[in-house]
């Protein structure tokens, strides 16, 4: 009995740091174990998988993103999905280049069939990949084997994108204020802006029928069609509906979306999107899903077509467990219970199902956990093609702002420009994600100036593991100057110990004048709802000439990215007390040299 119970403490501490497990088809090494075996079972990526915390997998490809904002991938290249300037397949995990993301972390991916997503912490949006739909969204249908920006020249245009996820040839993003932005193929209405247009570029879905005045909250990408979770727990989606995966009770194509008819009065938590099958768990543990039932993937017990969301047979394997989470492949299904324990059920003919054996599963079936899950806690769950992936972790600390993750020592959070005195306030969310609570919480300040901000709310010591909690900073400067500081979070996560995130404030004199051009700094500050403050940044003035440019008759919107700005000069006329605003705008249809503009008239809107 010592001798085992010595190994069930080695095996269990092993787990302290994160560890990424595959299992299913492997024909180009989308297992990521240095082979191509077919894997029936679980087995440990390669080492150089280590600390991967998050993942994505395409048709037969796979990525992973480390806690330290680098991105690995494996399996299929012949498109460039792997984004590591090849089109090699990997059986072991190779970095994606990550000269375009210019030092930013990466913290959130998506996969496609064949193309790849990555958002990183300043907001950027990196595609790489097949692009013979558009789905890169740079506004071309090239190919591209390292990643390329996303364009930010129309719709995304001053959006702070939080979340995106990908489809067989469409991308979807969703921004800070709750709106959706797709591209891509649109053959289905899989972008849902009413039309079955593909898009180069990213433009809005249609909000105009049943999304009107909801805010969207989460999304997800199937093979052809798309899903939308709204802040009142209520799943939308549109595209291909040939197999019953938009649950609307019929099988007719929806370019915008509609709602799955879902009981309204228990909200849904958790949702996911396979290739032609859907699904979601609600607030109180149910577990339903939709669409097509070929091979058992919706896990009810038959191999049934349902047009309309059905429940999840719990009674054998799943008695007396809940589902936090479901991972959707392409004729699979994963779903992961609150004991860190894996089930999965659907076609199991490549070992999809990661019980031992090829035979297909009409109801959930346990993931092996005798070999290489042996005494692992499962955080999180991933479905693709035909593969599976399940990372497992200790204690683990995540934190965000605005429901956007920090990363620790390049996360900034940025008060931006202030009067001395004034009092800005930033609250932060601390989550715990792994096997165990966090422990040993605290906060403290250090840095070059740490007395000029302030922690106002304490974290409690211990947060359960899946538990949160938040911190509250406030500025508190009350001298003029560039102002940095590094908030220290200590915890048991024994690789982010303690987490730091670089604080920054511009603190201003308010009766000075910083840039010299006639008004104090507290008049340029009240200006900035009117879309500008040259003090600092003009970047919203220039997002509003841009998107109105065409409007104004400056230039065509095919040549919108030939404008450039000059530094605006705000003057006040001291007769009227009324401020007038000065551009510089010069244009180069050619991008070659650039010309003043001059012979328009600009009128503003007084509000």
């Amino acid at each position: 009995m010592k001798h085992l119970l010595i190994l069930s403490i080695l095996l269990n501490s092993s787990a302290a740091h994160a560890e990424l497990f595959t299992w299913g088809r492997n024909n180009f090494g989308q297992a990521g174990d240095g082979s191509v075996t077919q894997r029936n079972a679980p087995v440990l990526a390669h080492p150089s998988a280590r600390l991967v915390r998050s993942a994505a997998i395409g048709s037969s490809f796979a990525s992973g993103l480390r806690s330290d904002g680098a991105i690995l991938a494996w399996g299929y290249n012949f498109f460039g999905q792997l984004g590591d300037g090849t089109q090699t397949n990997r059986t072991n995990p190779v970095p994606v280049i990550s000269s375009a993301f210019s030092g930013s972390p990466v913290i959130r991916v998506a996969a496609g069939s064949n193309h790849s997503l990555a958002l990183t912490t300043d907001g950027r949006l990196f595609a790489w990949g097949i692009n013979d739909f558009g789905q890169l969204g740079n506004g071309t249908q090239l190919n591209s084997p390292t990643p390329v920006p996303v364009s930010v020249a129309g719709a995304l245009a001053g959006k702070t994108v939080v979340a995106v996820d990908a489809g067989t040839a469409h991308s979807l993003a969703l921004t800070a204020d709750g709106d959706v932005l797709s591209w891509g193929s649109n053959e289905f209405g899989q972008l849902g802006d009413g039309t079955r247009t593909s898009r180069l570029l990213p433009q809005p879905i249609d909000r105009s029928g049943t999304l009107s005045g909801k805010t969207i909250t989460a999304i997800a990408a199937g093979r052809d069609f798309s899903l939308a979770l709204t802040s009142d727990g209520m799943v939308f989606a549109w595209g291909d509906n040939s197999r019953n995966q938009l649950g609307d009770g019929t099988t007719t194509l929806r370019p915008s979306p509609v709602a799955v008819q879902l009981n309204p009065s228990d909200p849904i938590t958790s949702f996911d999107a396979g290739y032609f099958h859907s699904g979601a768990i609600t607030a109180t543990g149910s577990v339903f899903l939709w669409g097509d039932n070929s091979y058992g993937q919706l896990g009810d017990g038959s191999a049934s077509q349902r047009s309309l969301p059905v429940p999840l047979n719990t009674s054998g394997n799943l008695t007396g467990k809940r589902l936090t989470s479901l991972a959707l492949g392409r004729n699979h299904s994963l779903g992961l219970t609150s004991e860190g324990r894996v089930f999965a059920w659907g076609l199991n003919t490549y070992g999809t199902i990661g019980d031992g054996t090829s035979t297909m599963r009409t109801s959930p079936a346990p993931v092996r956990t005798d070999g290489a899950l042996l005494g692992r806690f499962v955080t999180s769950i991933y479905a693709g093609g035909e593969s599976s992936m399940a990372v497992s972790d200790g204690s683990e600390i995540e934190v965000d702002l605005l429901g956007i993750p920090l990363l620790s020592g390049s996360g900034l959070i940025d008060f931006g420009t202030t009067l001395t005195s004034a009092t800005l306030t930033h609250t932060i969310t601390i989550r715990s994600t792994g096997r165990d609570a966090l422990t040993g919480l605290s906060a403290s300040l250090a840095g070059t100036n740490p007395s000029d901000f302030l922690i106002t709310t304490q974290p409690p010591s211990t947060v359960p593991a899946s538990g949160s909690t938040t911190l509250t900073l406030t500025t508190s400067s009350v001298t003029s100057g560039l102002k940095t500081a590094l908030l220290r979070i200590a915890s048991n996560d024994s690789d982010e110990n303690p987490f730091e995130i670089p604080l920054r404030l511009l603190a201003l004199n308010p009766d000075a004048d910083t840039d010299g051009d006639g008004i104090p700094n507290a008049t340029e500050i009240n200006l900035v709802p009117l879309g500008f403050d040259p003090l600092t940044d003009n970047s919203s003035l220039k997002r509003l000439i841009t998107e109105n440019a065409p409007a104004l008759g400056l230039f065509r919107e095919s040549d919108i990215h030939s404008l450039s700005f000059g530094i605006p000069v705000i003057q006040r006329d001291p007769a009227t007390n009324r401020f007038t605003l000065d551009l510089q705008l010069q244009k180069s249809p050619t991008l070659g040299p650039w010309s003043p503009l001059t012979g328009f008239t600009v009128t503003p809107n007084p509000q």
